[in-house]
């Protein structure tokens, strides 16, 4: 599972409108009946939210057997409470993901409609006053929804008999193949995307980029055939600038056999975040003007003011040092610090050698000289 995937969904209130023991049916059966308003994004992914009313139906057999609202999220499911206690919750269950339509957002445009999935999970939850702490793991029945699961806190205060406040937030992470259930495209896809584009549709932007033929030949977006897989066989590049390049203003390139370089972002933010794990392999820097600076500083012709102007024009220029700079990687997933405590980290790279072999292990005991 992926820690990098968060969608947040707030469950701003939740009036019942009834919860009734039906009268007319057996003891053994029993039914809520509720509304709820939640915000979340228009679709997943999306930087946009709604606020949407929620129906919240439950139908019970004997207080283990349901059908109506998923335990694990906002939907529909059906399941058997394992455990049902005052404090612990524990529950399998039959959940659906709905179909995503391509009207449910401009950044959808050209996608069509995504098939609903169906998926089996378990979900446990654990509620200490008027707290609850919940999480849940679904994988996915068809050959494309992949695997999920979400943490949940929920807070939740009756008033009266009839009306519930509820405020919750939560994360959810999702394995590749889920990743690619909700922010995958396919070649026809992107073909159908790059249509509208070209078409001047005013729910896509071309971004500022180019393509190229295999022989380095740029191509107008008129030319290709956006319905087949030939944009397939294209090089597609970005244009420099901050806003618009994954690669910030600056690309530092390194002699080496692994294609590993050093860039800028525009994605500041995550210099702040204690886990860093989003490169593919090369390096994001921070301060990067700084960094240039001091790389250029005996290159003529390249002060700091020169560098602001270069950066600030947009333009791709290839400056050269005159003076070459050694650069050293150092990989480090355990350290001591000068008070005596020993710091581990994951080695998420797979880069200490240890594999198998234990990282410590009893040293075998020397037999005792016998004495005469």
């Amino acid at each position: 599972m992926q820690r990098s995937i968060i969608f947040p969904a707030v469950l701003l209130l939740a009036p019942a409108i009834a919860t009734a023991q039906q009268g007319n049916q057996p003891k053994n059966w029993s039914s809520s009946i509720g509304i709820g308003t939640v915000a979340m994004p228009t679709y997943t992914g999306s930087n946009r939210y709604r606020v949407r009313p929620v129906p919240l139906l439950q139908l019970e057999f004997k207080e283990r057997v349901y059908v109506g609202s998923s335990t694990g999220g906002v939907g529909g499911g059906m399941g058997v409470y394992l455990i049902r206690g005052s404090s612990l919750t524990w529950s399998t269950e039959l959940s659906t993901a709905g179909k995503r339509r391509e009207s449910f957002g401009d950044g959808l445009a050209g996608m069509g409609t995504r098939n609903a999935g169906t998926f089996v999970g378990n979900n446990i939850s654990y509620r200490a006053g008027m707290f609850t702490a919940a999480a849940n793991v679904a994988i996915g029945l068809g050959k494309d929804e992949g695997s999920t699961g979400s943490v949940v806190l929920d807070s939740k205060h009756v008033f009266g008999r009839r009306w519930i406040a509820s405020v919750s937030s939560g994360a959810t992470f999702a394995d590749k193949d889920n990743m690619a259930f909700d922010f995958g495209i396919s070649s026809r896809q992107a073909g159908r995307r790059q249509a509208l584009i070209a078409a001047g549709d005013s729910r896509l932007s071309a971004g500022d980029g180019s393509i190229y033929s295999p022989k380095g030949e740029e191509i107008a977006p008129q030319r290709v055939n956006w319905n087949s897989d030939e944009a397939t066989r294209y090089m597609f590049r970005q244009d420099p600038g901050a806003d618009l390049n994954s690669m910030g203003f600056v690309r530092i390139n390194i002699p080496n056999p692994h294609g590993v370089y050093m860039h800028d972002t525009p994605s500041k933010g995550i210099f702040g975040d204690d886990f860093r794990f989003v490169s593919s392999g090369c390096v994001r820097v921070q301060n990067v003007r700084d960094y240039i600076t001091f790389l250029l500083r005996d290159t003529p012709g390249w002060s700091r003011d020169q560098i602001d102007q270069t950066i600030e024009g947009g333009q791709r220029i290839d400056a050269r040092l005159a003076q070459p700079v050694n650069v050293y990687w150092t990989y480090i997933t355990a350290w001591a610090t000068p008070e005596g405590v020993v710091q581990f980290r994951d080695d998420i790279y797979n880069r200490d050698g240890l594999g198998a072999i234990p990282v410590a292990r009893a040293v075998d005991k020397e037999p005792e000289e016998q004495v005469n």
